[in-house]
């Protein structure tokens, strides 16, 4: 059965401090078709895509150009053989309403545990589509890494940690996938987390893990200048939201 968390299409929506965990069928965690979507600060745990950004009736609407997705952490597991992590554009065939616009993704930090197979972290719908991906931690548990995977559209990354292997996308794949602009990566084999998971629970989920950096992560203070158009970082995922000291580590939290 085809369900998701939560399916919304409203004009300005927010999802904040939240814990979203597996969804209870086969659809994604998050998905929308709202303008003015901002997802900051969560937990979001599972789905076939973790956010669906699609294309709603709002292109008179120049915030619907333009999404925020910030300071969460974002975990992609076995339950469902979709390699993405999210997915920003449209789905419904018209791509005149489709999400030609910016997604501004920066501060998350993305973990997979979706082996054997790669895991994509973007899937744009046009070559109007643009991801703006920034001070992230992207790690996955097995050697099939993060592809930057896209039927069209472009990405900018800057300051972002990703692992050695990463690729943009394997010529075997047959997609398009284009990186206008690759700044300053932290690369290593780990980002440092406090403590990492060492084993899956059943369902393919995730057991106790602590995604905070420890003192000798290599995310320390490495944070760079976000895009004109970010918000505040401020906060951190946890119960009612966290303050955050300062926005200098990778990722979605402070440091230990």
């Amino acid at each position: 059965m085809w369900l998701s968390n939560t399916y919304i299409t409203v004009e300005n929506v927010t999802y904040l401090y939240n814990h979203m965990g597996p969804p209870l069928g086969d659809g994604e965690n998050i998905k929308d078709r709202s303008c003015g979507l901002v997802v900051a600060y969560n937990f979001i745990e599972g789905g076939e895509y973790l956010i669906d950004m699609v294309d709603g009736h709002w292109t008179d609407k120049p915030n619907y150009f333009s999404t925020h997705v910030y300071g969460n952490l974002m975990v992609k597991i076995r339950d469902s053989p979709n390699y993405a992590v999210t997915h920003y554009g449209g789905d419904l065939g018209n791509t005149s309403i489709y999400r030609n616009g910016s997604l501004y993704f920066y501060h998350n930090t993305v973990v997979s545990y979706h082996f054997p197979k790669a895991t994509a972290l973007f899937f744009l719908s046009t070559d109007a589509s643009h991801v703006d991906a920034r001070n992230n931690v992207f790690w996955s548990n097995h050697t099939a890494n993060f592809l930057l995977d896209s039927a069209a559209g472009s990405a900018f990354l800057d300051g972002n940690f990703m692992q050695d292997s990463w690729q943009v996308c394997p010529a075997t794949h047959g997609q398009k996938c284009s990186v206008a602009r690759l700044e300053e990566i932290v690369n290593g084999t780990s980002p440092g987390f406090v403590a990492e998971p060492s084993q899956l629970r059943p369902d393919g989920g995730v057991p106790y893990a602590d995604y905070h950096l420890s003192p000798t992560s290599v995310c320390r203070n490495k944070a760079v200048a976000l895009a004109p158009e970010a918000h505040p970082v401020t906060r951190q995922y946890g119960k009612g939201g966290l303050p955050r000291a300062s926005a200098r580590d990778l990722g979605a939290f402070d440091s230990a």
